[in-house]
């Protein structure tokens, strides 16, 4: 018998037919391992990424955490944290952000800012401090805008003391519609050191004005802290102030 003929063109064609599977194999292996690659990175972005424990109002007005089943109340306007974890969000909830206050447990006090006004969340078995609890200590005098502007802080005891009675013992009166300059004293406590019980301090030309937003007490206040406003401006003005946030007391 003969020897068989090769036939090259043939033999050419079952060549490039096995380099085309072998690309379509190789081509097939990649597009697996990318989606794997893919899968795995979005899983370790998702694992990487905070968990915010949801926070979410009720019917009654209260705001239940999701993570530890307890509930929370808003308190009122005039209280205020000193201070809050702004970087380490607790919870979230309508929105917005809940925050740990600095040094106290996130079972019973939360911070939330909404729109650049911070607010205090309290769990519901906690009594509020009202002011004749709340053990003053000092008075920082402020101006509130963008950012708050601390213009004097009173410590004489005396002093504060004076301002603290004010507020709660002087006649209640009818706080006039219009102001020349509005304050607010944010009064903080040797006892709740992470609260601020806020008071507005009015400045109107007929006369100065107390108002406690969480009694909705007005009241006449003398001129005792417009003279520690003064002083403070006339030590900044002259050059006199010593950059320690106080000022000569008035006599």
């Amino acid at each position: 018998m003969g020897k068989k003929k090769r036939n090259p063109a043939k033999k050419q064609a079952l060549k490039e037919q096995k380099q085309k599977k072998k690309a379509r194999d190789r081509a097939a292996l990649l597009i697996v391992s990318a989606a794997t690659l893919l899968a795995l990175v979005a899983v370790l972005i998702a694992a990487s990424l905070p968990r915010y424990v949801k926070i979410k109002p009720t019917e009654d007005g209260r705001y239940y955490d999701t993570g530890t089943g307890l509930y929370y109340l808003a308190a009122p306007s005039n209280y205020e944290p000193v201070r809050y974890s702004v970087y380490k969000p607790y919870g979230k909830g309508g929105g917005d952000f809940f925050y740990p206050i600095t040094g106290q447990d996130t079972a019973k006090w939360l911070a939330r800012d909404v729109y650049g006004i911070c607010e205090v969340y309290y769990q519901e078995d906690i009594t509020l401090p009202t002011l004749e609890v709340f053990k003053p200590s000092t008075i920082r005098v402020c101006v509130d805008g963008e950012k708050v502007a601390q213009v004097v802080e009173i410590t004489d005891s005396d002093h504060v003391k004076r301002v603290v009675d004010a507020v709660l013992k002087n006649e209640a009166v009818t706080l006039p519609t219009e102001s020349t300059a509005v304050y607010t004293l944010r009064i903080t406590s040797s006892e709740y050191t992470w609260l601020y019980y806020n008071v507005v301090f009015m400045v109107t030309k007929d006369g100065n004005f107390y108002y406690d937003r969480s009694t909705k007490k007005a009241v006449a206040a003398g001129t005792l802290v417009e003279e520690y406003i003064q002083n403070a401006v006339k030590e900044y003005e002259t050059g006199t102030d010593t950059g320690s946030g106080t000022a000569e007391a008035p006599t």
